[in-house]
């Protein structure tokens, strides 16, 4: 009897460290994998789930940028990663959006574009690749 309580209390002394130290890891990696995401110029944008699925934050590379919205863009078929508009040509790219989109601040090295009048079906975080460098 005295053996066993002795092993439970050695593998719980090496194991609950072993899971701690785990989960760290787990989000360290996953945070690497965000600050990739954004430094290879990918734009993140975070929708809220609301009566209008309004899209409430755009994240731009070079930190993590708050940006309000609003709505006439909308956000459609997130599997194919593209953004459907109501204007003539149906569709546009993301660069024609951030192109439509309005410089609301000017930063050092980069330029926080706002995209006007975002709607999105759901609570989901999609990620673009910016294809115009101009709008770093």
């Amino acid at each position: 009897m005295g053996k066993i309580a002795v092993f439970k209390k050695v593998v719980t002394f090496i194991a609950v460290p072993l899971v701690i130290i785990g989960i760290m890891f787990y989000h360290v990696i996953k945070m690497k994998h965000i600050r990739n995401m954004l430094s290879n110029e990918y734009l993140i944008i975070e929708c809220k789930d609301s009566i209008n699925d309004i899209v409430m934050n755009i994240y731009f590379p070079d930190g993590f940028r708050d940006v309000p919205s609003t709505k006439l863009i909308k956000l459609s078929d997130g599997s194919k990663r593209t953004l459907f508009t109501y204007n003539e040509d149906d569709s546009a790219s993301i660069s024609d959006v951030i192109r439509a989109g309005t410089i609301i601040s000017k930063q050092k090295d980069n330029d926080t574009v706002a995209l006007i009048n975002i709607t999105s079906t759901d609570t989901s975080v999609y990620y673009f690749k910016i294809l115009n460098s101009e709008y770093k």
